[in-house]
């Protein structure tokens, strides 16, 4: 089992649908570098992608704790993290990759796109492209992330999910780029 991710160019070619997504949230922002929690309605995201929705609150000393934990990835994940710390629940793969790309969009303060593949045993795989927003109750300082994202099970089937993967503590270690699509 494997899981791995890379940053992609912010032009939604592999991931149309999250353009809408990333429309919603400028608009929350209307012209500010982010929008506050206060301006944010998760209604009105794409109702196909709000299962596939997560909200982080960013903690002290860099710990990420689940606000808001979609449905579409209860099923996925065969857990549902609502209120949890992420540290507490994800594998130490999984741990990695999240806080990697997490931390990423809190220290540049904006959004971005990443593709981040799970790969089982069985060859099964599922690769997910999150957009990650941030959200600034505070000028200048990220206190929220929110997290969309849309799936691609490669040899994955429907009745099958990744919460063995989710939890694994044994799997092999992240890689940030460069992992193979074929």
């Amino acid at each position: 089992m494997s899981v791995g991710f890379e940053h992609l160019p912010f032009d939604f070619g592999p991931c149309p649908d999250l353009a809408a997504a990333w429309k919603t949230w400028n608009g929350w922002g209307a012209g500010d570098p982010a929008p506050a929690w206060t301006d944010v309605d998760l209604a009105m995201l794409p109702p196909a992608l709000l299962p596939f929705t997560t909200v982080v609150d960013v903690e002290e000393g860099g710990r990420y704790r689940y606000r808001f934990w979609g449905t579409g990835l209860v099923g996925i994940y065969d857990a549902d993290i609502t209120g949890r710390e992420m540290s507490e629940v994800a594998g130490e793969g999984f741990l990695k990759v999240t806080t990697a790309q997490l931390d990423e969009v809190v220290s540049e303060a904006k959004p971005n796109l990443f593709r981040t593949q799970i790969e089982k045993k069985s060859g099964a795989r599922l690769t997910k492209y999150n957009l990650r927003m941030p959200i600034m109750d505070e000028p200048g300082r990220v206190t929220k992330v929110i997290s969309v994202s849309t799936l691609d099970r490669v040899a994955l089937p429907d009745y099958e999910n990744v919460g063995d993967v989710w939890e694994a503590a044994k799997l092999t270690p992240p890689v940030n780029s460069g992992f193979d699509d074929a």
